[in-house]
């Protein structure tokens, strides 16, 4: 599955992993990489998506308040999806 978002970011979703592509201008951490995907998100468009990921502490700041450098999971809360493929 593939999704783009209105800030114009597009992830990727194989099966238990997730990648955000096509905008590593943006400084996210891990863009590019696959990496665990530990929920099934919602996937709408007009809505934003909750990705619970692995760790990514080890790439930089968490991204929604796990600043500790062994948290088991980060939170991503993308934008409002657009497109849905």
């Amino acid at each position: 599955m593939r999704f783009t978002t209105a800030t114009g970011s597009t992830y990727e979703i194989d099966g238990d992993k997730v990648r955000r592509v096509g905008a590593e201008d943006n400084g996210k951490r891990a863009d590019g990489e696959w990496v665990q995907l530990l929920n099934t998100p919602e996937i709408e468009v007009g809505r934003s998506a909750l990705l619970v990921l692995e760790c990514l502490s080890s790439y930089g700041p968490d991204d929604e308040g796990n600043l500790e450098p062994d948290s088991p999971v980060t939170f991503r809360r993308t934008s409002a999806v657009v497109s849905v493929a």
